[in-house]
């Protein structure tokens, strides 16, 4: 057994993780670091393995060491713990039975390869955007799905009815699986906006990145009811004003804004003048 250790920044944290998950780990363990960043510690059968692995990750700070044969998986299992997320959910690893507390909804953390277990702050921020302004009049949009667990969470907040595409058929599939398994109403499809009438949408939410967001923000205008809102995270705060600019050029005109640590999500209300 062998042990590769990576130390990252935590807005690296789901990108490496979906790269030692592919790799085939036998089990991760994370560790916070002082400096705020985090250190993974993953576990591989072989050297070659996670020799291939650390040849991969050149870029960051690696080291391989041997180590005993143990459980890694149950081992790993371990360090995952129940969260409290925003006012509403209880963020629960599927493999735990923890009772749910008094006035919390449920939300398995997905599991697989897919970004998007819960943990990260984006995500918990989007989480919060949806628990605020999903109702059971809502039509919701999880544009870039990922593991599926923003669609679900919004189908567990009585949303009238949930939409979730990704342009990644991988994404796509951990979600569907992931989904089934909470017997989530998810209408799950493979592509992009373009496969969306304009002006459907009550709430739409992308927890992707400033990049995608500034390349997409005409199709999210262009889906959303006038008077509907846009939940758009996965960028850190330097870059919220930037993006919020140029949303506010195709109509989307900023209601809140939410921050944790270094990340921002933003929720924008649809001019009705823009039709």
């Amino acid at each position: 057994m062998f042990r590769l250790s990576v130390e990252c920044t935590r807005a690296s944290r789901d990108l490496l993780l979906a790269e030692v998950y592919e790799a085939g780990t036998s089990g991760v363990v994370e560790h916070e670091l002082p400096d705020g960043g985090c250190r993974l510690e993953a576990f591989f059968d072989t050297e070659a393995e996670v020799s291939a692995l650390a040849q991969r990750l050149s870029s960051w700070n690696t080291s391989i060491s041997p180590c005993e044969a143990r459980d890694w998986v149950a081992f790993s299992q371990e360090q995952w713990q129940p969260e409290l997320v925003g006012e509403r959910f209880f963020l629960v690893p599927a493999w735990r039975r923890d009772p749910t507390p008094q006035d919390r909804l449920r939300l398995t953390m997905p599991p697989g390869t897919a970004a998007g277990t819960g943990l990260h702050i984006a995500t918990q921020l989007a989480l919060e955007g949806l628990e605020r302004y999903t109702s059971p009049r809502t039509f919701v949009l999880d544009l870039g799905t990922g593991s599926g667990i923003l669609a679900e969470a919004a189908a567990l907040l009585g949303a009238r009815r949930v939409a979730a595409c990704d342009i990644e058929d991988d994404a796509v599939r951990a979600a569907s699986e992931y989904l089934s398994e909470q017997c989530a109403p998810v209408s799950l499809f493979v592509g992009s906006l373009r496969s969306v009438r304009p002006a459907v949408v009550d709430l739409l939410v992308a927890n992707i990145n400033a990049q995608a967001i500034r390349y997409l923000a005409c199709e999210i205008a262009r889906v959303i009811l006038p008077g509907g809102l846009a939940i758009v995270t996965g960028f850190q705060s330097d870059e919220a004003g930037q993006v919020e600019r140029l949303l506010v050029t195709k109509g989307l005109l900023l209601r809140e804004r939410i921050q944790k640590n270094d990340w921002a999500c933003l929720i924008c209300v649809k001019d009705a003048s823009h039709g």
